[in-house]
């Protein structure tokens, strides 16, 4: 079966895209779930940002909250700006998938849905990563063609029903001088900070929804019927 859906953008502020349709196979997503309060968590960021110098992978961090009260002597304690409640909602919902349980910890990664480990695992990481790659029977193509608001998305997946697409907005890049916590007094470097998603189940037809409000960049994550990740792809300009 030939699946194809048609997703139309609408920018608020346009992204810096190609004057024709770029063409892309959707990749394995790594997502990271993190917290510029946790001391362990600086190593498994700077892997992230290795991979999301990659083109063949989907590279993600999620920032979660539960750390933002934690007390450490003289440091106090440290809000993480980019964490959310819907971020660590997220990794809970991966662990009860994964792991049969709710409980979270930082720093994990979480490969194509399916695969998890402690984040600053590198090798075990890009292992995964192969495995994901080598399972995909038929890729999922993302086509972005630009439009007056931004951009017209197609999907085309072969023999897989396409279930749900969730569009991330993401900051490519960023530095922080960190002022409490465990890592009070370190600069920390992050890449393709997730600061808001958006999931919109797939209806027979095409879909209309809004992109990043900022229009730095942004990540589709395409899933099947199941909720099982297929793949996922940048959004041009990146």
């Amino acid at each position: 079966m030939r699946n194809i859906l048609v997703i139309i953008f609408t920018l608020a502020a346009p992204l810096a895209r190609a004057s024709e349709t770029v063409i892309v196979e959707a990749s394995p997503v790594a997502e990271l779930f993190t917290s510029q309060s946790c001391s362990s968590c600086p190593p498994a960021e700077a892997h992230f940002r290795r991979l999301a110098a990659r083109d063949d992978v989907v590279s993600l961090q999620w920032h979660v909250d539960y750390w933002n009260d934690l007390r450490v002597g003289a440091a106090g304690r440290w809000r993480d700006p980019y964490s959310t409640r819907a971020n660590t909602e997220r990794q809970r919902a991966y662990n009860k998938a994964l792991r049969g349980s709710g409980n979270v910890y930082t720093p994990q990664a979480v490969v194509a849905g399916r695969f998890e480990t402690v984040g600053s695992r590198g090798d075990e990481v890009n292992a995964f990563l192969v495995e994901a790659d080598a399972a995909q029977r038929a890729p999922v193509q993302v086509a972005f063609a630009p439009s007056a608001a931004g951009y017209d998305v197609s999907l085309t997946s072969p023999g897989t029903s396409i279930g749900a697409v969730e569009i991330v907005e993401i900051i490519q890049d960023a530095t922080t001088a960190v002022r409490g916590g465990e890592n009070n007094g370190r600069t920390l470097q992050a890449a393709n900070i997730a600061i808001n998603a958006q999931r919109y189940e797939v209806p027979d037809g095409a879909i209309r929804i809004g992109a990043p409000p900022s229009g730095a960049s942004c990540v589709v994550i395409v899933r099947d019927k199941s909720d099982a990740i297929l793949g996922g792809a940048y959004c041009p300009g990146r």
